[in-house]
């Protein structure tokens, strides 16, 4: 008799690759206001870096990053136009991008 060896614990193991189902969308926000950026990944616990004109963004008072479930966000508080730029958003090696305008106050006399 001939024993061939299994790995019966091997499929608990093979996790699926993260994807992203749902890309982000290029926004607008008046300056002052709280700009929002969000996408949503297959896998709830990715972890996800954010990016502006291909910089690295770190949690700081102007930029929170949070995710909840599937649903990946990034709030930019009291936008100026100088955030006005392209983010993106990487998951395990993949990315989605979208473009953020934001605009001055119209001033109506």
């Amino acid at each position: 008799i001939k024993c061939k060896p299994t790995n019966h614990l091997s499929h608990l193991f093979s996790e699926k690759p993260v994807m992203i189902f749902r890309d982000m969308l290029n926004a607008t926000a008046t300056t002052g206001e709280d700009a929002e950026l969000s996408c949503e990944v297959t896998k709830p616990e990715v972890t996800t870096r954010w990016l502006r004109n291909g910089r690295l963004i770190r949690v700081s008072p102007k930029y929170e990053m949070s995710q909840k479930g599937h649903l990946v966000k990034l709030t930019i508080h009291n936008a100026t136009v100088r955030d006005s730029g392209v983010y993106c958003c990487e998951a395990d090696g993949l990315a989605t991008r979208a473009r953020l305008e934001v605009r001055g106050k119209c001033v109506i006399y």
